[in-house]
């Protein structure tokens, strides 16, 4: 018995290829590429007298929403995420490298970094990130930065300070733009406000 094979109607073919293009130009139109912010906090703290303390600052932590992720709030407490748009690197790293660099150039210890950098230092500071917004609503945006901290003895037990800070700076543009340039201000003023604590806490703690 033989088998016989259907014929292939090429006068399909121009159909099938203007179907395929058709179907590439609507998913390529349909894709938004992601983009990343860097934000550029600048702190300029008060300067303090030298203490005979180290101070050891450890990685702050964060609410889970607080990744990459741009996150803003509405007025009626919702809280969302802008799917396009991302911070360069997670906030918590930014924010923490902004307190180191505050309290480095307020010169209120012997020696301040990081807490894998020091060598049994006298003081160590913890922290997390509890609000890393943008605020919308009303004719002004916001960014919003807090920040909880506790400043302890590493060889003791007493806590020297504990204060939940918060910093809000007003959108210049309601864009990712704006955002970015806000947040960096109050990134600088959570950081001057915490460096100006801790200089005068270990000052007391020194003696």
């Amino acid at each position: 018995m033989k088998l016989r094979c259907g014929a292939i109607d090429t006068k399909m073919f121009p159909l099938a290829i203007a179907l395929v293009i058709m179907l590439g130009g609507c998913l390529a139109s349909t894709y938004t590429p992601t983009r990343f912010y860097t934000l550029n906090p600048n702190p300029d703290p008060p300067k303090h007298e030298r203490s005979r303390l180290s101070l050891g600052v450890y990685k702050l932590g964060y609410a889970r929403m607080y990744k990459q992720p741009m996150v803003y709030t509405e007025p009626d407490r919702a809280l969302g995420f802008d799917a396009f748009n991302e911070w360069a690197e997670m906030p918590r790293d930014t924010v923490t490298r902004a307190v180191v660099s505050a309290v480095v150039l307020g010169g209120g210890f012997a020696d301040a970094g990081y807490a894998y950098e020091l060598s049994r230092p006298d003081l160590v500071l913890t922290g997390e990130i509890r609000k890393f917004d943008q605020a919308r609503g009303g004719a002004e945006w916001l960014a919003v930065c807090e920040v909880h901290f506790e400043l302890r003895e590493r060889f003791g037990e007493g806590v020297l300070w504990v204060e939940t800070l918060t910093a809000e700076s007003v959108l210049p543009s309601k864009d990712p733009s704006g955002f970015a340039a806000a947040m960096s201000l109050a990134v600088a003023e959570v950081a001057e406000q915490a460096a100006e604590r801790i200089a005068t806490r270990g000052r007391l703690a020194g003696g």
